[in-house]
């Protein structure tokens, strides 16, 4: 559909899952997509028709600068690349001591990932492109991880709230205490723009049973929290992406399926655009972001 919510069609079904799951940082006359449920990734035609074989066995990705950083099973500890047209792949780096690395992002020379060990301690890392340079962030992160400019936005496994430090790994400090608007509060997804950061927050208070997921900006110093949608979207998680001057993103229905809506980023002229019950929105942003 357009973003106004004309024109909708429909599209192949058997290339569903290829066409909503495209990898930010796609451009040109072709995508790299991730399929999550078979975790396969594929290099695709505007039109959602293959161009190759898919990748097998991905658990993670991220494109940048016309490189595929990723990496596979059985050999879930290593980061590999391959050029965005599907050549000249090269592994970058393998940890002997993880069972598995999970890649998060990929800002100008440095690829921002996450070591997982036997006695379940997550590592926070980052490593330069070429291999060099790999240096040890934080010991015990958690799943979120954001990386903005000149700063990690992170959570921690066994303390609630959200986190933030500089991309050499200083002035780590803690930024959620300013949610104090709908107390205790975790960050599951981030992406920046006009000098705002957006996120998916959920709050859970104490005797609630579930908790609530709510869509926020604030500036990247933590001032400036608003949060941008209402109670009629809680205790739903809300995928969203943002496109030019509209917030779009995935909310409940009456029938407990999902709608398609769209909002200005201040959070103003709230619409509808489905008429439909939904999947997962598709991702077609600019920021580079986790897959897994």
């Amino acid at each position: 559909m357009q973003l106004d919510g004309t024109e909708v069609e429909s599209i192949d079904e058997s290339h569903y899952k290829i066409v909503s799951d495209l990898l930010p940082g796609s451009k040109g006359d072709h995508h790299f997509s991730f399929d999550y449920y078979y975790c396969m990734l594929y290099l695709i035609n505007r039109d959602g028709s293959e161009r190759k074989p898919p990748i097998k066995s991905v658990i993670s990705a991220v494109l940048a600068d016309d490189w595929l950083y990723y990496n596979l099973r059985p050999s879930s500890n290593a980061i590999r690349r391959i050029r965005a047209i599907g050549t000249s792949e090269t592994l970058v780096y393998k940890d002997l001591s993880a069972t598995q690395v999970t890649i998060d992002y990929v800002l100008g020379d440095w690829i921002y990932y996450r070591t997982f060990h036997p006695d379940e301690h997550n590592v926070l890392c980052r490593i330069k492109t070429d291999g060099s340079n790999q240096r040890q962030l934080f010991v015990g992160a958690g799943q979120f991880v954001h990386v903005s400019s000149d700063w990690i936005y992170y959570n921690r496994k066994t303390e609630p709230g959200t986190f933030r430090m500089r991309t050499n790994g200083t002035e780590d400090a803690p930024i959620t205490e300013v949610f104090s608007i709908d107390g205790w509060e975790n960050i599951w997804k981030m992406t920046e723009s006009d000098g705002w950061l957006y996120f998916q927050g959920s709050t859970h208070k104490s005797g609630e049973k579930d908790a609530k997921s709510h869509l926020y900006r604030m500036r990247p110093d933590g001032t400036g929290l608003t949060k941008l949608t209402g109670s009629d979207f809680g205790p739903q998680l809300l995928d969203f992406i943002i496109e030019g001057d509209w917030i779009f993103f995935r909310g409940p229905s009456a029938n407990n399926g999902w709608q398609l809506y769209r909002m200005n980023k201040n959070g103003r002229n709230l619409e509808r655009l489905s008429n439909v019950e939904l999947n997962d929105i598709p991702e077609h942003s600019s920021t580079t972001t986790q897959l897994s």
